[in-house]
């Protein structure tokens, strides 16, 4: 039977490259056979894991990091590799969709946070998991849980029906929130999450619409924020009444170039020399509105 450095030689010159060596500088290409589905011998694998001396050269945690990332290993190598004294490649192996729910509930629980904040990258999180860490004792991980995980809808539900408006706020910054559930939070008793829902990047441009016309309240300051406005629903609040809302949204670096002329134009020299000092502002509106520049 071929030794693994063997195999890697054969492998790296049908490529084209010299071959596993001592020298061997090329990390990159060695961690991408080990990433891949190209061993189909579990005995490889192991070996790797077990044998300090494989790879020393240039760093086992490199390799091993790589092995976390092939979604072909089998659930014994990801034992493995989830009991693993390095955190970076047990974090690693938290991202892998293909590692089995009893390995995803264990990482749930891992002591170190890198780990339990990978997980939340996984594809694969269910909801039990999910639970664990939103009660993390690590707010940072509580946090990241309800505003950046992919959460299953019947998870968001549950969260948009929570009695603590915090955790809600946090959920209506999620991109990932469903859009049934976005009026939902428009419409919550709680003002700190209507105006997080306003700020939400992955808002309709409908909902953006109504929002601008007042239909769910005074919230078009905030949703002068949002980065992602359609170029309609900027032109609607570049005539709103209030100089607040329009002032806000002349800070905002991503409006149209008919927005931006308006706001050059408004009556409010406010207005103006916020325009003005937009970094995606013409060159020309920063001297003609110079005399603005009252803060």
């Amino acid at each position: 039977m071929l030794t693994y450095e063997e195999i890697f030689n054969q492998k790296m010159i049908e490529e084209g490259y010299e071959g596993y060596n001592e020298e061997t500088d090329d990390v990159s290409l060695i961690n991408y056979y080990i990433a891949q589905e190209f061993f189909h011998s579990e005995d490889i694998y192991v070996r790797l894991i077990q044998d300090d001396a494989l790879f020393k050269s240039i760093g086992r945690g490199s390799c091993l990091t790589a092995l976390a990332r092939n979604i072909s290993i089998s659930e014994l190598i990801c034992e493995m590799l989830a009991c693993n004294e390095n955190a970076k490649v047990r974090a690693e192996l938290a991202t892998n969709p293909s590692l089995p729910e009893r390995l995803i509930l264990k990482l749930a629980k891992d002591d170190s946070y890198i780990v339990r904040k990978s997980l939340l990258l996984n594809p694969s999180l269910s909801e039990s998991a999910f639970r664990i860490l939103l009660e993390d004792s690590n707010v940072n991980i509580r946090n990241a849980a309800i505003s950046g995980a992919p959460l299953q809808v019947r998870l968001q539900v549950s969260l948009v029906r929570h009695p603590d408006p915090d955790v809600r706020a946090l959920l209506a910054t999620n991109v990932f929130l469903n859009e049934k559930l976005h009026p939902l939070l428009l419409s919550d008793v709680d003002n700190q999450v209507r105006i997080c829902m306003c700020q939400n990047e992955s808002l309709s441009p409908d909902l953006q619409e109504e929002i601008a016309y007042g239909v769910y309240g005074d919230l078009q300051q905030y949703l002068a924020k949002n980065k992602n406005l359609a170029g309609y629903v900027q032109n609607i609040l570049s005539n709103n009444k209030s100089e607040k809302v329009r002032k806000t949204l002349a800070k905002n670096i991503n409006l149209t170039e008919y927005a931006k002329n308006l706001l050059n134009d408004d009556s409010s020299v406010y207005v103006k020399a916020e325009i003005a000092k937009n970094p995606n502002a013409k060159p020309e509106w920063l001297t003609s509105n110079k005399s603005y520049d009252i803060y």
